[in-house]
Parts: structure tokens; C-alpha cells; sequence
């Protein structure tokens, strides 16, 4: 949805479950929850992830993606968060995800 608010073209890949974490450790993306946080001691990956060529960049988490998307593209009149409210909505979602 972020994408094609602030029109920026993509395309997308379909997974199956089972192969989101070996692509996403295959394509360098960080896990959701490195292996040092985890409870049993793996990495936690998980979609959506989104993949910038123009920064040759990935980007995991729908929080993360909208920041930076924010930031990186941004589009006068197509802001994703209001502003000066993007402390507020982290500290929503960090209480929401524990």
C-alpha cells in the first residue's frame, strides 16, 4: 500500500513460509529479530520486505519500510505519518509488538 501511495513502481515476489528465511539470509536482509534477542537463539525473519536497487538496499519490517520510505522518497502531499508523529506511533507499535 505505502508503495503505491507515494507511487513509487515495485514489483512483488510471493514465499511460502517455509522459504522466507533461507531467501531473506540468502539476500543479505536483516531478520526481524536478530538471533541475540531470540528465545532460541535463531534469527526471526519475517515479510514484508521491500528492496531499494536505487540504494541497493533491503528493508524489513512494515514500521521500518514506511519510515524510510518517508525519508528516502520523499512526496509533498504524501507523507505516510503526520507530522511530527513518528515518536508517537513507535512507541504505539513498541508497546503493541512487547
Amino acid at each position: 500500500f505505502n508503495l503505491s501511495y507515494k507511487r513509487i513502481p515495485f514489483t512483488t515476489q510471493w514465499l511460502e513460509y517455509p522459504s522466507i528465511a533461507p531467501t531473506m539470509k540468502s539476500l543479505g536482509a536483516d531478520p526481524l529479530v536478530p538471533a541475540s534477542r531470540s528465545s532460541n537463539g535463531e534469527p526471526f525473519y519475517t515479510l514484508p520486505v521491500i528492496y531499494d536497487p536505487n540504494h541497493d538496499k533491503y528493508v524489513t519490517d512494515s514500521f521500518a519500510i514506511a519510515q524510510y520510505l518517508n525519508n528516502v522518497y520523499p512526496t509533498p502531499g504524501r507523507e505516510l505519518f503526520p507530522e511530527g508523529t513518528v515518536a508517537l506511533l513507535h512507541a504505539w507499535e513498541a508497546a503493541l509488538t512487547g
